[in-house]
């Protein structure tokens, strides 16, 4: 249940099942078949992106993505540290993932890398594509965004004490473009690669 205004029972118009999510949050997703809804003039409405493969004859991959776009707010003990976030920060974007990676991968968070590389937002290919896959909601796509800078900024200086607060930001669910060669799936951005079969939809 949501509360405030308009007070909405959060289950799955397609399935019936309750909602992850909590109060406060812009968008719940269905365990159960994996749509993602978000409120809309007091009503649930479906996220129009629910997509996680094109192509899968050609070998390549559309993946969902949370763009978030936001003005940074830095807050931070030093001058280098403070540099480092705005180093980080100065495209005003950032990218989570809205589906599930399972099992064992080392070269962490496909977001987190795109994210860090500064990907060109022009690449995402903004999409309706029928099927199944968003897991993630905007309201945690909000919270690993900040913590997304926060890393990328630790590799430069300590953050320890530092902040980046994402001012008016906005969230859209988009799809990102990665070759599978194989087993794996690379990176549009530095070649990066990650198991298929951490990613539940992409197996078989």
């Amino acid at each position: 249940m949501v509360t405030g205004a308009a007070a909405l029972l959060l289950r799955c118009a397609h399935c019936g099942g309750g909602l992850d999510g909590g109060d406060g949050d812009r968008a719940w997703t269905c365990p159960h078949c994996a749509a993602a809804f978000e409120v809309a003039d007091g009503r649930l409405a479906e996220v129009p992106c629910r997509a996680l493969v094109l192509g899968r004859d050609r070998g390549d991959a559309a993946l969902p993505f949370w763009r978030v776009r936001f003005t940074p707010q830095i807050d931070g003990p030093t001058l280098p540290v403070r540099r480092a976030l705005e180093e980080v920060s100065s495209s005003g974007r950032a990218w989570v993932r809205a589906f599930w990676m399972i099992g064992a991968f080392h070269l962490g968070d496909p977001g987190q890398k795109l994210t860090e590389t500064a990907f060109d937002e022009t690449v995402a290919e903004d999409r309706v594509l029928p099927g199944a896959g968003v897991r993630v909601s905007s309201a945690d796509a909000l919270r690993l965004a900040e913590l997304f800078l926060l890393a990328a900024a630790d590799r430069r200086a300590d953050v320890t004490d530092a902040s980046v607060a994402l001012l008016d930001p906005s969230v859209e669910l988009v799809v990102v473009s990665f070759r599978t060669e194989g087993a794996d799936l690379v990176s549009p951005v530095d070649g990066a690669r990650w198991r298929r079969s951490t990613v539940p939809d992409l197996r078989g």
